[in-house]
């Protein structure tokens, strides 16, 4: 099974109604099945591919946090622009802390400390994880 096709499954779910809107809990339940089957040790690669296909918008939104290395979500992903000089002094991403379902199922990154941690919408709670 491809671990990071897996990853991107978990951590669109928290953006699926911005991505889909009315379509996010059909598309979530899709999602969290085919996760379900693959701790369950069945290869879910190409359903999984197929439903992060289906809408052009979720197929752009998984590329994207497919080519970052730590599987960040596009907002926490480091941008550069051509042209721009950066105002002087340590800069960096948004340092946001990662959280996971210990079921492997859901992951979510909190971009501030004021945030609430949500809960994992198939098992209930999130951890932090490493």
């Amino acid at each position: 099974m491809d671990e990071d096709l897996l990853e991107v499954a978990r951590v669109i779910r928290s953006y699926l109604p911005d991505l889909v809107g009315s379509e996010a809990r059909s598309y979530d339940q899709r999602i969290a099945g085919l996760l379900a089957a693959a701790r369950s040790g069945q290869n879910v690669d190409e359903e999984l591919a197929a439903v992060l296909q289906q809408s052009s918008g979720v197929h752009a939104w998984a590329a994207q946090v497919l080519q970052d290395g730590l599987h960040r979500p596009p907002d926490l992903q480091p941008a550069f622009e051509l042209g721009f000089e950066p105002l002087p002094g340590a800069a960096g991403p948004v340092q946001a802390a990662k959280y996971c379902c210990p079921e492997h199922d859901f992951v979510w990154w909190r971009r501030s400390a004021g945030q609430a941690v949500p809960s994992c919408p198939t098992h209930g709670a999130l951890v932090s994880c490493p």
